[in-house]
């Protein structure tokens, strides 16, 4: 059994991954961040694939508006994840950082998601329930998936 000041081996190279695999996620927001951002036209599901959507909406919500996609709010969260990944994959402090700042992610984008749901608008009149499919996947492998990772690991890290 490891001890506090001792991680056990297995744990150690989970964690790693699990940071390296955050960053692959970040990477892919940045090639669709820039792949949006210099298209001409951009695919309107670009949008949709976006792993942080929620903060476009939090951009329209906090400046008031439609504003181009990808909001300055979104290539901010890019760097974070980045630096995220990284703290998760040296240690056990950037695992905590992670989960929390991820699980608060997780629970907003789960309120978000019964908002569209409870709301049931069309898709001319808001973002509608049907909307909410390809974002929801991306959800899951890019949030709820190294989150559901991330805790088992933060729990075992704090027990003597």
């Amino acid at each position: 059994m490891p001890t506090a000041a001792t991680e056990d081996p297995t744990d150690a190279h989970r964690r790693w991954i699990l940071g390296r695999y955050v960053q692959l996620v970040a990477l892919l927001q940045l090639t669709l961040y820039a792949t949006a951002g210099l298209a001409r036209e951009p695919s309107p599901a670009l949008f949709y694939l976006n792993p942080r959507l929620l903060m476009e909406f939090l951009t329209e919500v906090l400046f008031h508006g439609r504003h181009p996609f990808p909001s300055g709010l979104s290539w901010t969260s890019l760097f974070v994840w980045l630096a995220l990944g990284h703290a998760v994959a040296q240690g056990h402090q950037g695992l905590a950082i992670y989960a929390i700042v991820e699980g608060v992610y997780a629970l907003l984008f789960l309120a978000f998601a019964a908002l569209v749901v409870a709301a049931n608008m069309s898709a001319s009149h808001g973002f509608s329930p049907g909307e909410l499919i390809v974002p929801f996947a991306v959800f899951t492998a890019a949030s709820a998936g190294p989150l559901l990772v991330a805790l088992p690991l933060w729990r075992s890290a704090r027990q003597p």
